[in-house]
């Protein structure tokens, strides 16, 4: 059965086409819903040049209401392209876009690293958010600094996910309960309005929720949080302002290895309890004319807490708990200039984001690293002959200052042993540089090409595969061609091709444990990876029979390096395809995900005699396979008012085929989850 949903999904991810179609027989220009979305607007910070916006997605309110998605991670799921992995150490989730798993995180405006946005955003109600951004390439080059920071190898950023909370377009207020399997309840409220003050225009929004769920027996994965935020604004015309402060308080545990399922699975159980997050940004724009606009960002984030390791024993008890502080800050600001003169659109600016972890990096708990970044950028488009062809320009720097911290340490010896402190240390500067075209060839239709070129010196802080051969810097070059266009508005294609060529790329090359903890140890590798992105989506019927549907394959054609590691850790082929119908007041709703497979040895031990070990010292596990699922989610809601009040009450199934699949070894995803939502707007 799980094979023949596996070949329809690929097949109807290749070839959606909806039975409806014949309902919608009107043209439509090619829309994108959404501030986020609306690229050419000065007042937008997170803005891209035309020819790369065919590598980007915005997803709305509506997505989480059709996703039935409980924080911003469940919409994530079914972007074009990402491919989520769980498993142990320290973060409950990891993305991975186009083979790569470094992205950076906005948050209202707010710079934040994905290991802690992940810790972050997994305690705000999907329900509060209005927008999320997801663009996958990294030739943006005027969202914030792209160079490394808060990961393991300082690679470079490979794209943003821009998440915006909601902001009232009238008085309004929104309740939401709900419960689910392994004895999951929660609720979150919401209050928003807007106002006056002479001519000026104002709104105020406020949200809070809790959270509870003991997970599945023996996953380690109950969670409990509560949150509070609230956001603000004032626009004169001339000058704008918007305060946002978000503060949650939770604990939750990382999904626990099954030694059971795998004999080379770590028997470590991993925690974060308790752990406090806090998002405050202001964001101020000025209107100098009709050309010229300046926009400020100053944000502050913090997420303090505990992380507890503990040794899980025969007998199914834990021993030799051990707690250590988890802080990290972070402090950003921001300052960009648009000047638009018709046809032709410049951007200037400056970034700076200052970093401190005082209790210590991911391996190096207790020796503290502050680091702080400064960027510069400078882009410019040009449309011509009617702005039917548009070329853009983009030119970055980005300085790394480790303020203190430590070097590598030698494989097999203790974090204490044989570094080099740090202090005040400039790293190279990291260069990018973008050129773009955007060429419509008739009123619904683009073509699209970019290409891209970064450096970046080596970073320090990780544990080499070879001791001897210090890091190299790493170069990129990326190549993008596509198309889009509109042929009805239930048919919108769109296809992007995509080379990536990487010079001393930092990767982790094998696994092992140093000083008592499972890291990857890191060298340079040259790769280059070739694939594409298609995409069919499109809309169809009317009021409250509407309906639509959206279908993307992501593929490699090839994944070449040295090593032969690339081409086996990472799936050739992720699928998706949502859909969702309204009838009266119901609404059916379903996607379906496909990951092909790949292998890995990531968070394992070796288990001789079950398997034995490879190289010396230190040893690594072998590679297995994993990957080759598909995971299916289903929703069915019913809207109604009771005494004038709208209503809505919606019962989803996560994981409809109850598949326990693995993302990495020994980590089995959760099985069929069930869950009842009860909303109210007033």
């Amino acid at each position: 059965m799980k094979y023949a949903i596996r070949s329809a999904l690929v097949a109807a991810t290749a070839l959606a086409l909806p039975a409806q179609a014949a309902e919608a027989d009107a043209d439509h220009d090619i829309v994108v819903t959404g501030i986020l979305a609306n690229d050419d607007t000065p007042v937008n910070p997170v803005r891209l040049p035309q020819s790369a916006r065919i590598s980007s997605q915005t997803l709305d309110e509506e997505d989480v209401d059709k996703r039935q998605a409980r924080d911003v991670f469940d919409l994530l799921n079914y972007g074009t392209g990402i491919f989520t992995t769980t498993s142990g150490k320290k973060a409950p989730a990891n993305l991975n876009i186009r083979g790569d798993g470094n992205f950076a995180f906005i948050i209202d405006g707010a710079y934040v690293p994905s290991l802690l946005a992940s810790r972050i955003l997994q305690t705000i109600p999907a329900a509060a958010i209005e927008e999320v951004r997801i663009v996958r390439t990294s030739s943006a080059l005027a969202i914030n600094p792209l160079v490394g920071l808060v990961a393991p190898s300082g690679a470079a950023n490979n794209g943003f996910i821009v998440v915006r909370t909601r902001k009232p377009k009238e008085t309004m207020a929104l309740i939401g309960v709900e419960g689910g399997s392994f004895n999951t309840y929660g609720a979150n409220a919401q209050l928003g309005t807007t106002f006056k003050i002479g001519s000026a225009d104002g709104y105020v929004h406020a949200i809070g929720g809790t959270y509870n769920t003991d997970g599945p027996k023996d996953f380690n994965l109950d969670k409990h949080y509560r949150v509070l935020g609230i956001k603000g604004g004032l626009d004169t015309g001339r000058i704008a302002l918007d305060l946002s402060v978000l503060k949650s308080w939770a604990g939750y545990g990382i999904v626990r290895g099954n030694a059971k399922l795998r004999p080379t699975t770590q028997d470590d159980v991993w925690r974060l309890d308790p752990i406090d997050s806090l998002v405050a940004t202001a964001n101020g724009t000025v209107r100098w004319d009709e050309h010229n606009t300046t926009l400020l960002t100053l944000a502050y984030t913090e997420s303090k807490g505990d992380f507890v390791t503990s040794d899980l024993l025969a007998n199914g008890t834990l021993a030799n708990t051990l707690v250590r502080d988890n802080d990290n800050t972070f402090w950003n600001a921001a300052v960009r200039h648009n000047l638009f003169l018709g046809d032709t659109k410049l951007q200037a600016g400056a970034d700076f984001i200052h970093w401190n972890n005082p209790s210590g990096q991911y391996y190096y708990e207790g020796i503290p690293r502050e680091e702080k970044v400064t960027g510069l950028f400078l882009q410019g488009d040009q449309g011509l002959f009617g702005n039917r062809l548009n070329l853009d320009l983009g030119f970055r720097l980005d300085r790394v200052e480790i303020v203190k911290g430590i070097d590598y340490f030698l494989a097999g010896r203790g974090p204490n042993a044989n570094v080099r402190q740090i202090r005040g240390e400039k790293l190279p500067y990291a260069k990018f540089v973008s050129v773009g075209a955007s060429w419509r060839l008739a009123d619904k239709w683009l073509i699209n090409a970019r290409y891209g070129f970064s450096s970046q010196g080596p970073r320090t802080g990780v544990v080499l595969a070879n001791p001897a051969i210090p890091l190299k810097g790493e170069q990129r070059h990326k190549w993008e061609l596509g198309f889009e266009g509109q042929i009805r508005s239930w048919l919108q294609p769109s296809v992007n091709g995509f080379i990536v060529k990487t010079n001393n790329e930092v990767q982790p090359l094998a696994y092992a444990v140093v000083a008592g903890e499972q890291v990857g140890l890191y060298g340079n590798t040259d790769s280059k990876r070739t694939g594409v992105e298609a995409i069919l989506s499109g809309r169809w019927g009317n009021t409250g029979r509407e309906g639509g549907y959206r279908a993307s394959l992501t593929h490699y054609f090839s994944v070449l390096d040295p090593s032969g590691l690339l081409a086996r850790t990472q799936p050739k082929t992720v699928a998706e395809i949502t859909f969702d119908q309204a009838l009266g007041g119901w609404r059916v709703a379903g996607a379906a995900k496909y990951v092909s497979g790949y292998e890995s040895n990531a968070f394992t031990r070796c288990a001789a005699p079950n398997l034995n070990c490879t190289g010396a010292p230190p040893p690594t596990s072998p590679y297995l396979p994993l990957g080759d699922f598909v995971n299916v989610d289903f929703s069915l809601s019913r809207q109604f008012s009771v005494r004038g009040t709208p209503m809505r009450l919606t019962a989803s199934v996560k994981n409809l085929l109850d598949d326990n699949f693995e993302t990495t070894i020994g980590y089995p995803s959760i099985g069929r989850q069930f869950g009842l939502e009860l909303t109210a707007a007033f």
